[in-house]
């Protein structure tokens, strides 16, 4: 069996991965996808995180930075938003047709 080598293009797939699922870049979870050794993912996390912050346009290299640690936090909220807003509208229509069967059995008297 051969051992894993992280590579670039590896971290850097791994690295875009963990953002669109909502997850943190970390190097513990970049490793997990990986494989290899936790200072090659290292090493490769750091020219990943630089090539993003030379590419971005604005004056303030903090924006990628904070955009990287914002995004996985806001899709979670999203989601926990969502689930309870699912959650509120299938108790309303619950509560709905308990009403409705209660007006129904009372026009049938």
């Amino acid at each position: 069996m051969s051992k894993t080598v992280a590579n670039l293009e590896s971290v850097r797939s791994a690295y875009q991965q963990l953002l669109a699922r909502g997850n943190s870049p970390s190097a513990a979870n970049v490793l997990k996808l990986t494989g290899g050794s936790k200072s090659t993912v290292l090493k490769h996390l750091a020219v990943v995180r630089s090539e993003r912050l030379n590419a971005s346009h604005d004056d303030d290299p903090s924006a990628s930075f904070l955009a990287d640690i914002a995004e996985p936090v806001l899709k979670k909220l999203w989601a926990a938003a969502k689930r309870h807003a699912e959650g509120a509208l299938a108790a309303e229509v619950r509560e709905f047709r308990a009403a409705y069967a209660g007006l129904r059995e009372d026009s049938s008297c």
